[in-house]
């Protein structure tokens, strides 16, 4: 039963980001405390500017933030010698 909310809260959140506590709470029929434990401890969620974000980084945003550091260094090596 326990997987089958979690999955189900974890399916709104990425359906809409902005989705409010209360509102999966009603739509998968158990209470706004539960949600929260679901979403933040299990799920590993937190709210950042009305957004529901994963709290890791992906293998993806990882290679993306790397990509961009290194391209700024690069720029700032330029930048210096110039």
């Amino acid at each position: 039963m326990f997987t089958a909310h979690r999955e189900k809260v974890d399916c709104m959140i990425r359906a809409n980001r902005r989705v409010k506590q209360k509102e999966i709470a009603n739509a998968v029929g158990i209470s706004k405390e539960r949600v929260h434990h679901v979403v933040t401890t299990v799920l590993g969620y937190r709210k950042v500017s009305a957004r529901w974000v994963p709290r890791q980084l992906t293998v993806e945003m990882k290679a993306q933030r790397k990509d961009m550091c290194t391209q700024l260094l690069e720029l700032s090596t330029v930048f210096i010698l110039a």
